[in-house]
């Protein structure tokens, strides 16, 4: 796992996700939220910035309802 991606799990974890392996992508779940996919292998930088960004929108779509 490359380090950004570990520093965004332990983020998460942090706010109530449970992030769980399945092969090459990490699940992440929150209750309210739904599931966000994690690629373990990001082929570029956006990968993860994309990561963050599908968190954060499902996190502020958990906050209007």
């Amino acid at each position: 796992m490359i380090r950004e991606i570990k520093e965004l799990v332990s983020e998460i974890k942090g706010r109530g996700w449970e992030v769980v392996q399945a092969g090459k992508h990490l699940k992440a779940r929150k209750p309210g939220c739904g599931m966000v996919t994690i690629s373990l292998t990001p082929k570029t930088d956006r990968g993860v910035k994309n990561a963050r960004a599908d968190i954060s929108r499902a996190e502020r779509a958990e906050r209007k309802q």
